[in-house]
Formats: C-alpha cells, structure tokens, sequence
C-alpha cells in the first residue's frame, strides 16, 4: 500500500541495491566489485518504490534514503535544504551528446547499503542532465551509472548502454578501457556540480553490450560513402545490421522498412538475441571496419548464426561473409533507404550475382528469406560494388527539354532497371517526350518515392499546358488532361518549390514514373463524394430527360443532385434523388480501388474498380453503363460487402414494391422501383451477375 501511495504521490520506480536481486540488471557498485559484503537487516536496503515486490515486509518497514530524497525532491520542506545534492551530464563517448534515460547512483562510502540515491538522466526535463538530492553533508560518495531493467520509471530508460558501466573520475574521458574498477574511481562530496560520466567506448574485440533488440552506436576509423552520403559512424543494431544516420532496433525484418527506413546494409536481419548466447563485437584498421556476429541464436531458439560485415575504404564496398548459420528467415542486402528508393524496389536473388553485387544503377539490393526460401548463404560471401553512385541509367542525359527521354506509352519507370531519379541535393531536374493518339484520357502521375515532386506538361513547340505539385498522393504529382490532340507532347519532372523549372527544387530521390492513356477517364473521389459529368447525351429516367449524372463515391448514381449519405436506406431510395445503386453501402475510394468513367457514341460507362468499404480491405468491382436509349446495365465483378443496397428508383416518394431477389431476375424494366437490401442475414450475392434494365 504504502509503494502505490508513493505512484499517488507522483513517484516513479527506483533501484539503487537492484544487484541484491537476480536478473535485476544492477551489476555495478556494490555489485560484482561489491567491497562492502551483504547488508544487516537485508530488507531495509530495499526502497519502497523498487519497482518488484519480493515478499512480507521487504523495503516497507521504514523509508529508504533513496525513497525520502524523491518523495523531498517533489514536496521539500525547509529540513530538506540542508542537505547536498550532486549533479551533472551523461554523455556519449564523443563527449558532447547527451544521453537521457541513465541511472546515476551515488553510494556513501561509509553508509553504503542505506546510504544511497538515485537519479534518471533527464528526469527534469533537459537531455542527459541529473540531479541527486538528499545527500549527507561533507559524506564520500562514489557516483556510477547503472544499467537496470524497465519498468514504470519517472523516464524512460536508455536501452543497453553504449558502453561499459563505470565510475565517475576526475579525469573522465572515452578510453578504451573496460568499466572503471573500484580502484579507479574519485569520490565526490555533496553540493558538487558538473560531475559529467562520459560513456568509454567498446574496445575492439569486446562484447558490445547491444541486448536484445538493443544498438550500439561507433565511429568509424573513416569516412565511409553510401549512397552519396558520408558517415562517420554506424548503429550496430543487435537483430543483425547496420544503419546509418539513427539506429535501428526493429526485429521485424519486412522490404517495406528496408525501403523506408535509414540506410541500412543487413548481414542477417532477423530476431536475433545476443542477450542469450553468442557475442557481438568490431574490429578496426585505417582501411577497414568489421562487426562480427558470433554463434548468436533467433529469440525461440537454440540456434547459432555467424556473420561478418566489412567496409571498405578503398573503394567504399562492403562486404558480408558467412559461416555457420542455423535461421532460415531474415532479409540480406543494402538500401540507401527513404532518402533515395522510391519503395518500389523488389527483392532479387542475391546467390545470382556469384557473390559480386553492383549497387551503381540500384538505390538497393536485397532478398528476402522465409520458409520456403530459405537461407542459401551459409558458408558463402557477398561482395557490394559501387556504394557512392546510385545514379539511374538516364542520369545526365535527359535533363533539358532538347535532351528529352523518349517514352512509349502506355510507361512505368517501376521496373527496377528504368528507374528514374531527382539528385537528393536538388539542382535536378528530368525531361521526358511522348507521343499521343489524341482523343483519350492522358493520365501522367508519379507514384512513388521520397521527394515532393511537382510535374509540369509542355506541347511540342514548348508552350506550356499544365501543371501540378501535390495532385496525387500524399505531396506527390499527377496530371489528368482530357481531349489532347494527336501530337508529341513534353514532361518534366523536378521538386518543390521549383516553379521556374530550373532545377532548384529542395528535396530528391528515386521515384516511379507512370504515364497511360484511354477511354476511361480516373475520377479523384474522396470519402462520402459527389462528382457532377456530362452524360454526352439526353438520358431518359423514369420520364425525366438528363444530360448530367452524379457520380456519389458510396457506390450509387443519383439524378439532379448529388449525395454523399453512406448509410443506405429503403426509406431514402423512395424519397430522396432519382437514383441508380450498383452497390450503395459505406465505400471508400480514397482507401483504394480506382473509379472511372468512359463516353463512347450513345453511351456513358462508370466504372468502380476494387473499391474497398470505409473500415474493410476487402475491394467491391461494378460497372453502370447509361445508353441514350434509356437503358442501362449493371456488371458485378467481385464483391467482398455483405451489407448494401443494389437497385434503382425515380425517388421523390413512391411508394415501396417491396423487396426483390436481383440474382433471380436479372431483367427489370428501367422504370420503376426494384432493390434488394443486403445484410447479415441476406448476404450481398451479386458477384459475377448482370443486371439489365430495358425500357
């Protein structure tokens, strides 16, 4: 009781005798170079806001020290001024980043057990910074981070420490040496300031101390070029790889994240737990850098897996050798990440390239094992070429509007061997010609990639037509021009805010490229929309002449206005707008699926293609085609909606025929009320039918 009234009273967890307790993660101290034995009475060394309970009585008799400084910190009374405080930064082996989420513990030297207190590095709110309250006057105390397990403290904690534990010293630096021994250690007297630990960095050859899931972040002995970036130091992410720029502790391996994350050069990337068995460490020279991954096991299993991956300095390659390996799933190559791919790029055969992988015209390379692909790599080795340039195959060489790159259409830049690519740096910018046949729906969009791009549309002579910034998804572009005629027409393609055309956008990367054109026309329909479009012709409904349709994007026409109510009702069919309902139900086309319409001679096609309901993955395929005789058919692919409502009406009032079984039927006259109202009981069974309505 008294522990959670402590939560009440706004205290987190604490540990400072954590090193009593198995797996309890405090080693350091009075820990394995424990100097001063076992406490008497046990139990009140233990604080109250330990964050586990371990039995009657243990640590609530009486407060521990470590409890009343951060029950004082928070609620002080005038007593608590005269006590010390000592504080400081935590920092990285560069000596100048902050590292929040530490605990720092100073011990009295002479009262060690009873004697000590706590502090989170960032716990009052500025980055790596602590402070330690509470503290007897003119006492010795030694002062040392702790690594110690989560759970329910103040701030969150750091993951494994990028180093060793160790002793404050007056001579604080990032030596190679292992943790500070208890003989290298200076003791600090309360009311001290600018107490600073800095991390010593893991000597080569030592376990890094990444745990499960965890990262280790070194420099490099060099700089190292990949994908047309230079690093100077690299994550070594326990599951398996390496990244660049932030780390990784992920151990989910998918493409999509190899796509979109950091740059990244993945050994093995996979649940691996260096926390239970196995080691993990680096070597160095001036021309080379090497993490070894050494018999460690998945997270479930038993297994080993042994993997080097090697940087180059010559030539910035990389190399990944294997030896013995017991996992089957994980993902292998290098990305340049969300940076430079575009997220399209597919998995190859890594065992193809005979060990020999040129990166020049790829952002990334990479395979994906599972069950039944599983690993062929044990005992082999992969070597990267050509990590600075990922330039694409056209780069330099369509760049002007006379240098222009010939396109057929239909075209897609997703094959991974044309892609097309803005220089990250900006300064870019690419050009691309086409010939049209005129009379169709010209549909120009990129679809892909990290860039805010902006897309501008030029006749052949160089006037230009249109253009778009943010059109398609996301900031992405798309263009959509109707009624072009025949003739050679220019794109170019740059990023924002280049307006001029110049070249002087602000972002880059790869990016896909997709240009088409045909009779039907794409609609950009949101959630619960309604779009008005000429029919072309007069349509005859129920008596009343049409030369305009609303297309409502929950899957139904109406006549005269539109309507964007997705809760399908009877009551509102007989009401409301003439109406015609392939499938009214709660579609969102914005989710997915494509809508379209075509007009040809005496007939208008609206078509809905795998459109998916609002809170459902599944896709609802039909096609509504209007002729100028006033008729209409309705052509169901599949559909995955088991509720909605299919037919049509002259609304305005009528009166309810009552229901219909449209799969029976099948032939309907076009005046009229007809429907079926789907649900749970009378499930949607119109997939693959076509209802035809003659007048």
């Amino acid at each position: 009781m008294v522990h959670e009234f402590g939560h009440y009273s706004g205290l987190g967890h604490t540990v400072v005798n954590g090193q009593l307790f198995i797996d309890a993660g405090d080693t350091s101290g009075a820990g394995t170079d424990d100097p001063y034995g076992v406490p008497d009475p046990f139990n009140e060394s233990i604080e109250t806001m330990y964050p586990f309970y371990f039995g009657p009585l243990t640590g609530t008799q009486n407060l521990n020290q470590d409890d009343m400084a951060s029950l004082s910190t928070l609620y002080p009374d005038a007593s608590f001024a005269a006590t010390g405080s000592i504080s400081g930064k935590i920092l990285l082996a560069n000596g100048v980043t902050p590292v929040t989420g530490v605990n720092v513990i100073a011990r009295n030297d002479a009262n060690p057990f009873y004697d000590a207190v706590s502090a989170i590095s960032g716990d009052f709110g500025v980055d790596g910074e602590y402070q330690i309250e509470g503290l007897t006057p003119g006492a010795n105390y030694r002062v040392y981070i702790d690594q110690i397990l989560a759970g329910g403290f103040s701030t969150v904690l750091s993951g494994p420490f990028p180093g060793p534990e160790e002793y404050y010293n007056l001579t604080e630096s990032n030596n190679l040496d292992s943790a500070d021994p208890v003989s290298a250690f200076d003791f600090v007297q309360p009311n001290s300031s600018d107490v600073d630990i800095i991390f010593n960095a893991p000597a080569p050859g030592d376990p890094l101390l990444v745990g499960d899931d965890g990262s280790v972040n070194l420099a490099l002995p060099f700089s190292f070029e990949l994908c047309g970036m230079a690093f100077s130091s690299v994550s070594v992410n326990a599951n398996g790889n390496l990244t660049f720029g932030a780390p990784n502790g992920d151990f989910s391996e998918s493409s999509a994240e190899m796509l979109s994350g950091p740059p990244r050069i993945a050994g093995w990337w996979d649940d691996l737990n260096p926390a239970n068995g196995g080691t993990v460490s680096y070597q160095q020279s001036k021309n080379s850098f090497t993490v070894s991954w050494g018999s460690v096991p998945e997270y479930f299993s038993s297994g080993a897996n042994s993997f080097n991956i090697t940087l180059r300095r010559a030539n910035n390659g990389i190399d990944i050798e294997y030896g013995d390996m017991t996992s089957l799933d994980a993902l292998v190559g290098v990305s340049c990440g969300a940076t430079v791919t575009s997220g399209m790029e597919g998995t190859s055969d890594l065992s193809e390239y005979n060990g020999h992988i040129n990166l020049h015209n790829s952002p990334a390379k990479f395979e994906l094992f599972y069950a039944v692909n599983g690993n062929d790599l044990a005992n082999s080795q992969l070597r990267f070429n050509g990590t600075t340039t990922f330039n694409d195959n056209w780069a330099g060489k369509n760049n002007s509007f006379k240098k222009a790159r010939s396109l057929n259409l239909p075209f897609s830049s997703a094959d991974v061997g044309r892609f097309t690519e803005i220089e990250p740096i900006g300064n870019d910018i690419d050009w691309y010609r086409f010939e049209t046949k005129g009379d169709k729906a010209l549909s120009i969009e990129i679809t892909a990639g990290p860039l805010d791009s902006l897309i501008a549309l030029f006749d052949n002579s160089g006037n230009l037509i249109i253009t778009d910034d943010d059109g398609g998804s996301g900031i992405l572009s798309k263009i959509l021009a109707l009624d072009l005629p025949a003739g050679r027409y220019y794109l170019a393609v740059t990023t924002f805010a280049d307006l001029d055309l110049i070249g002087a956008g602000s972002s880059g990367g790869r990016y896909v490229l997709e240009i088409d054109e045909s009779n039907n026309v794409p609609l950009t329909m949101g959630d619960d929309n309604s779009i008005e479009l000429p029919l072309g012709f007069t349509f005859s409904f129920n008596g009343v002449d049409y030369t305009t349709a609303f297309v409502n994007s929950n899957g139904n026409m109406t006549f005269g206005s539109g309507d964007t109510d997705f809760s399908e009702s009877i009551g509102e069919l007989l009401s409301d707008q003439p109406r015609i309902a392939p499938l009214w139900d709660d579609l969102s086309p914005n989710n997915g699926g494509n809508v379209s319409y075509a007009q040809e001679a005496g007939s208008f096609i609206l078509n809905f293609d795998s459109v998916p309901e609002f809170v459902s993955t599944g896709a609802n395929s039909f096609t509504l085609t209007l002729r100028a005789d006033g008729s209409y058919t309705i052509e169901y692919g599949a559909i995955s909606a088991l509720d909605g409502l299919a037919g049509s009406s002259p609304g305005g009032g009528v009166t309810d025929p009552g229901a219909s079984d449209l799969n029976a039927l099948s032939n309907f006259l076009a005046s009229g009320t007809h429907y079926e109202l789907f649900d749970a009981v009378n499930p949607n069974d119109l997939s693959g039918v076509v209802l035809e309505f003659t007048p």
